[in-house]
């Protein structure tokens, strides 16, 4: 019995381990998504915070040829719900530090000329 012990707790050791690589993973897919996790991950989040950001433009006046930077863009979602709550044309920038992202917005907005989406560190851009 005491022979087994060791193998018992090396067992548990390795098993935490795994769990605590695992989290620091996808904690990292927030941070930096990547993959078809990251993919997942970033469809996900974009999809939860469209209700807030319905919200947030339900308490904003947003008038005709304002300019809005979306830091963190990802694919577009929050543009999409700004076009409908708004009627007037807005002028809009989308950064965000995936490349993924940048080109799926740019795929689905296209023939919109007030979208513009950039690949981007928000920390870097010279802004004014």
């Amino acid at each position: 019995m005491l022979q087994h012990q060791p193998m018992e707790i090396a067992r548990h050791i390795v098993g935490i381990v795994c769990v605590i690589a695992v989290v620091l993973y996808l904690i990292n897919q927030c941070r930096k998504p990547h993959g078809w996790l990251g993919r997942f991950i970033l469809w996900e989040m974009g999809g939860r915070h469209l209700t807030l950001t319905d919200w947030g433009l339900s308490h904003v006046a947003v008038e005709k040829n304002f300019s809005i930077l979306d830091v963190g863009c990802g694919v577009g979602h929050y543009y999409r719900s700004i076009r409908n709550a708004v009627s007037s044309t807005v002028r809009y920038t989308g950064i965000d530090a995936t490349r993924y992202n940048i080109d799926r917005g740019r795929e689905a907005y296209a023939a919109d000329a007030a979208a513009r989406f950039e690949v981007g560190d928000i920390f870097a851009l010279d802004l004014p």
